[in-house]
């Protein structure tokens, strides 16, 4: 893999700069460092074995877009390449035994598990409930090197209890992703989404499926990814259907199986046929499943997530989608192909530069006059969520399933 990030590295970069137009860190910092081009020259040097304490940072600052990417005429893999970067730099990251110990458990443990990750979630509603996620922030107990990911509750949208949707059909045509987030984070989204299913025929669901493994990605755990990949090959290859996820992240993660284990001689082929058969619901539903949708006097905005347009090319199907709705307008942001500053965890990590990536947008949806913004990614939805809150904006989030579906806004 080092040699042919190499040969990307200096063959392939031109160095023409068109990458810098669209990258919204370098946007923000005006740093050479700061921008696709001057970060595979940092990329290579750590290929290389240089130390990297005195640049880890630039390459830490990278969102992950993958908007040079799109851009780029030369083809450089940046996505492939940055994730590589991240892998190598993870053990020099300085961390708390303890905070170590938590984020293995949690990638490891957790989240590949469905069950546990919703036991999870009914502990934190309950402590939702009875307040104590508002007393732990108020205490700011974040502010302790060990307790730092409890920052992430500032984004925690008020949890719901789970509820039935309409129920799997024996062959049904579509094999549903639950995922694991999105489904307990935003219940109403997957109910949106079944009630689609249903409508075109509907879904089952597959046995022995888990997370898609953009989140160990993120982190810079290209092992652990790889084996959930492997995992859900496996238990998908059991069922004939086309795979279909609401999720843009989880999207481009399933539709990369191909790329992830291209070089494994025993799964490559296996992984590029599961990765065929994965479909976003945007591009699943045509215009005329629509017909007979109820008239909706609504503005709306749509905000692309980076890893539906950038990462699958799906700009224009789920507008087409919106557009089929009676009574709907469609405001559209200036650029609403841009980065809203989630980017996985990434929002996390670099709250600061998230916030200011970000302020940019919002001036520009409140430009729109919508009453509602759309987005198909999670991690975007929190992102959007969190800010409009502090904001005091009455503006709502939703995925546009739930439009789509006629569900209650």
């Amino acid at each position: 893999m080092a040699d042919f990030e190499r040969r990307f590295d200096l063959l392939e970069c031109i160095a023409c700069g068109l990458c810098l137009e669209v990258c919204p860190t370098y946007d923000r910092l005006r740093d050479e460092g700061s921008g696709p081009r001057g970060r595979i020259l940092l990329m290579d040097l750590l290929d290389r074995g240089s130390q990297p304490e005195a640049w880890a940072l630039h390459l830490d600052q990278c969102i992950g877009c993958l908007a040079c990417q799109a851009r780029c005429p030369a083809g450089v893999p940046y996505g492939a390449m940055l994730d590589r970067a991240h892998e190598r730099l993870r053990d020099r990251r300085p961390a708390t035994g303890l905070a170590r110990w938590l984020e293995s458990r949690f990638l490891d443990g957790v989240l590949p598990e469905r069950r546990r990750l919703a036991r999870l979630f009914v502990f934190l509603r309950a402590l939702q409930n009875l307040g104590l996620l508002a007393l732990a922030r108020a205490l700011r107990l974040e502010r302790f090197d060990s307790l730092a990911f409890m920052k992430g509750l500032r984004w925690l949208p008020r949890l719901r209890r789970p509820g039935g949707g309409v129920p799997p059909r024996a062959g049904g045509p579509f094999l549903y992703f639950e995922g694991c987030v999105e489904g307990l984070l935003f219940p109403e989204e997957e109910r949106a989404t079944l009630d689609l299913l249903d409508g075109k025929g509907g879904y089952r669901l597959v046995e022995g499926a888990t997370c898609c493994g953009a989140v160990h990605r993120h982190r810079g755990d290209l092992e652990g990814a790889i084996r959930l990949a492997k995992r859900n090959i496996e238990a998908y290859e059991k069922s004939e259907g086309i795979i279909v996820t609401q999720a843009a992240g989880c999207g481009a993660a399933l539709k990369s199986y191909g790329e992830w284990l291209a070089d494994d001689p025993r799964w490559a082929e296996r992984a590029r046929r599961f990765s065929e058969r994965v479909r976003d619901l945007c591009e699943l539903l045509q215009p005329s499943d629509l017909e007979g949708a109820a008239p909706r006097a609504l503005t709306v905005t749509y905000d692309d997530p980076c890893h539906a347009i950038h990462a699958q090319g799906l700009r224009e199907q789920p507008r087409r989608l919106l557009a089929a709705l009676p009574g709907l307008r469609l405001a559209e942001m200036p650029h609403a192909e841009r980065c809203c500053g989630a980017g996985g965890t990434w929002f996390l990590t670099q709250e600061q530069l998230s916030t200011e990536i970000l302020a940019e947008k919002m001036d520009e949806l409140e430009a729109t006059g919508a009453s509602l913004l759309l987005t198909s990614n999670p991690g975007c939805r929190l992102q959007w969520e969190k800010a409009l809150r502090d904001a005091g904006s009455p503006v709502k989030v939703r995925h546009p399933a739930q439009l789509w579906a006629g569900r209650k806004l």
